[in-house]
């Protein structure tokens, strides 16, 4: 799915991030793409949006980084388009298998334009305390410098050292998979950790489970 509005472009599902104070942005210059891979792609339909659902979003901590779109017409599940299940507060991270992040990357300009094609990566979620050692070991700050409030949000590393979370990816889905083969949302991406020009050091995900009642509130 991939989303626009002038100057920006982001690819995840819903529900997804759209860059800035989201309680201002226009739902009249949002079009929503679903059934493709490909940015902004001429051969399929843009539908419009009839309201943006925000959650109070920190610019400053990157907090409550998640909002929701309602559609002015129903999606049609095909073989592209298909629902996913949200990861509830009763399932641990844990119990899935195998994680995959989605996102558009940065194409290396300085206005860090998403490349055409949606990417995948294998991804793995590390616990609170592992996040904090490796802001720590990676950083040379203490502890007291390490934001992430893991209620809200998570941290997930990518499987190979070559492949990256950073720019550009913001808004990109992170699902996984159970033992039944099922797979669920767990994260949106939001931020990173950086040092110096690195800015792809530790990726932070908003954690769907801590929406999970609002979401179900909001959609009924």
């Amino acid at each position: 799915m991939a989303m626009a509005r002038p100057g920006v472009l982001r690819g995840g599902k819903l529900p997804t991030y759209l860059w800035g104070r989201s309680e201002t942005f226009n739902k009249n210059i949002v079009r929503v793409q679903a059934g493709t891979n490909i940015k902004m792609n001429p051969d399929v339909e843009s539908i419009t949006v009839d309201e943006i659902r925000h959650f109070n979003f920190n610019y400053t901590a990157y907090l409550n980084d998640i909002l929701l779109l309602k559609l002015s017409k129903p999606l049609v599940f095909s073989l592209s388009i298909r629902p996913v299940c949200l990861n509830s507060l009763n399932v641990a991270e844990s119990l899935y298998d195998v994680c995959v992040f989605t996102g558009y990357p940065s194409n290396g300009n300085t206005l860090g334009w998403p490349k055409p094609v949606l990417m995948k990566a294998r991804i793995k979620p590390i616990t609170e305390s592992d996040c904090k050692k490796l802001f720590v070991n990676l950083t040379g700050r203490g502890e007291e410098n390490f934001k992430v409030a893991y209620d809200k949000q998570l941290c997930a590393l990518t499987a190979k050292k070559d492949t990256k979370i950073c720019k550009g990816d913001s808004g990109g889905a992170l699902v996984c998979r159970n033992s039944e083969l099922q797979w669920f949302q767990i994260g949106i991406f939001s931020s990173s950790y950086y040092i110096g020009e690195n800015f792809c050091v530790i990726p932070i995900s908003t954690r769907i489970s801590y929406y999970y009642q609002d979401i179900l509130r909001a959609i009924q």
